[in-house]
């Protein structure tokens, strides 16, 4: 027993440096890359002849694009562990955070700041009605956990006043089906955010699995990847080995709004290197 605690080495703020790592990573090759491999594809002559280092950069880029396509599928794969671990982390906060209204108010600000970065870096337009950011999902996440434990806690105290177990049973399955299609239409069919209903699927496997976190988290990430077509999505199964080193403890003490600040700073900051090399094109 004492040598396997021994091995749970990662804190909280730990998972948060991968994930955040994890997400730069996704983020530089599905932006800023991606954008400079396109542009490099019949590069005029007076790029390739200039004598500016972004244009020599460009036009390295279009004799090595192969490799640069190799990269940016391997960052994207690395991409693919962000998402599973800020669903666990989003459970962790719910479960144990001191004040939830705060929690859940800290997500909603940072999904309306980080709407214009998020639609400039992924739609080159300031808003994009139709795809937005990861912390609306983030955010009905923990929403329908509140909705979700206020159902468990009703039939619970049902039973204890001895409402008949099988009706309990039917009532908490059809509360738990109603938050799900309720909260599925919200970010697919009103705010259309990042991950969509596979994100609050995968939130609430974490959630109702929590005591067995690598099976839950192995099949939150089976199910992000089958529901969105996606079969690289699966490289997100690494999360269910980091998750298993996991200790429970909230580790070194950060303003928690770095983390929260990171996201909409880093999309600015891709979308500026696109602009800075010539290879964004505003809509």
């Amino acid at each position: 027993m004492t040598k396997l605690k021994m091995k749970k080495k990662l804190t909280s703020f730990d998972l948060k440096i991968i994930a955040l790592i994890s997400m730069f990573c996704d983020h530089l090759a599905a932006v800023f890359l991606s954008n400079l491999i396109n542009a490099s594809y019949n590069l005029p002559e007076t790029v390739l002849n200039s004598a500016s280092i972004t244009d020599k950069i460009l036009v390295w880029v279009s004799l090595h694009q192969e490799g640069m396509w190799l990269f940016s599928d391997i960052l994207r794969l690395v991409g693919r562990l962000a998402f599973p671990i800020y669903c666990f982390l989003l459970i962790q906060g719910f479960l144990h955070t001191k004040n939830l209204k705060k929690y859940i108010g800290r997500l909603a600000l940072f999904a309306l700041i980080s709407e214009i970065p998020f639609d400039l870096a992924f739609s080159d337009f300031v808003f994009e009605r139709y795809y937005n950011n990861v912390f609306i999902t983030l955010l009905i996440g923990i929403l329908v956990l509140c909705a979700v434990s206020t159902v468990e806690r009703f039939c619970k105290e049902q039973r204890h006043k001895g409402r008949n177990k099988y009706l309990m049973l039917a009532v908490y399955l059809i509360g738990i089906m109603i938050c799900l299609r309720v909260s599925a239409f919200i970010v697919d069919d009103i705010f259309y955010s990042d991950y969509g209903s596979s994100g609050i699927i995968a939130i609430l496997i974490l959630y109702f699995l929590r005591k067995r976190a690598t099976l839950s988290m192995v099949l939150a990430v089976i199910t992000i990847s089958a529901l969105n077509l996606a079969p690289f999505a699966l490289a997100g199964l690494l999360a269910a080995v980091l998750i298993n080193f996991y200790n429970g403890e909230k580790g070194r003490d950060l303003n928690k709004y770095v983390f929260y600040l990171f996201y909409p700073t880093h999309l600015l900051l891709l979308v500026g290197l696109s602009i800075i090399f010539g290879v964004y094109h505003f809509a």
